[in-house]
């Protein structure tokens, strides 16, 4: 073991010594090693359960484990890998194929790293509309059904806001479709601007936007609405020095009031837009049962 020790200094690496089980997966869990070298018989838990409690673990889930062991039967090189080990090598070992394997473990756990960040990327892209910036209605459905279980369970209130430019069409047709774009994009910092950190603004479509407030009743859901509201209509949006006057019309729906169902609340705050537009738009409005 010494020798080994020697060798994985030589090849530039530092290392930790655990002597027994538990304080393996307690330094692996603070420590977060880019590989880990276990033996099957150790003190207080065995290799297979130290494996495995690593393997339960978020942080520690993706760190290659080797195990080093003198025992060959198959049934154990079989529950090790099981476990989650990446690689089974029987002692004695030459040291230098042990830092051979650890190499290709530590370029496996590389592309693994890469993948899942790329993937994240992939994520995020997926769920943001690239002219806002903002969440998109697919990650708003789900959003909204986690908030809505999170307000059940809890008995928190719960609002949402239907958010429309009005006369957006009028917008794109006299101005050209470039100017409509930087409509959005302003009115979508300006709601952006007075919310929350936790709170959740998604671009619904076209010129719609949708928020859902967490831990808001219905009263102080109309303060936010209001404040957005008179926020947009007091906006500056410039067309070649020309002042376009900007407002928007707000449906608001609220738990436990307008339904205890995500697709309820959110047709509840549609219909709350709808009479909005109605009643002669820039103005909120909620559903009254």
């Amino acid at each position: 073991m010494k020798l080994l020790q020697t060798m994985i200094r030589r090849e530039g690496y530092d290392f930790i010594i655990a002597t027994n089980g538990v304080e393996a997966i307690q330094k692996a869990e603070h420590h977060l090693p880019d590989c880990v070298l276990l033996d099957i018989r150790m003190p207080l838990v065995t290799g297979h359960q130290v494996c495995e409690a690593l393997q339960a673990d978020e942080a520690t889930r993706y760190i290659p484990v080797i195990f080093l062991s003198g025992m060959n039967a198959d049934e154990e090189i079989i529950q090790a890998l099981d476990a989650g080990a990446q690689d089974y090598i029987l002692k004695p070992f030459n040291p230098k194929i042990v830092m051979a394997r650890v190499r290709v473990a530590l370029r496996m756990k590389k592309f693994q790293e890469e993948l899942r960040t790329k993937h994240q990327i992939l994520e995020v892209k997926a769920n943001t509309d690239e002219l806002t910036g903002l969440h998109n209605r697919r990650l708003l459905f789900e959003r909204l059904r986690e908030e809505t279980n999170r307000a059940a369970r809890f008995g928190y209130g719960l609002t949402v806001l239907m958010v429309d430019v009005d006369h957006f069409k009028a917008i794109n047709d006299t101005h050209g479709h470039a100017i409509g774009d930087r409509v959005l994009s302003e009115v979508a910092s300006i709601v952006k601007f007075n919310t929350r950190v936790y709170d959740v603004l998604c671009r619904y479509g076209g010129d719609e936007f949708t928020l859902i407030l967490p831990q808001t009743d219905r009263d102080q859901g109309l303060v936010v609405a209001e404040r957005i509201r008179a926020s947009i209509e007091r906006g500056n949006y410039p067309d070649n020095g020309i002042r376009l006057a900007i407002t928007a019309s707000i449906g608001l729906s609220s738990f436990p009031e307008d339904g205890d169902d995500s697709d309820v609340l959110l047709q509840a705050a549609d219909l709350a837009l709808y009479h909005a537009k109605q009643a002669g738009r820039n103005q909120v409005q909620y559903t009254v049962r």
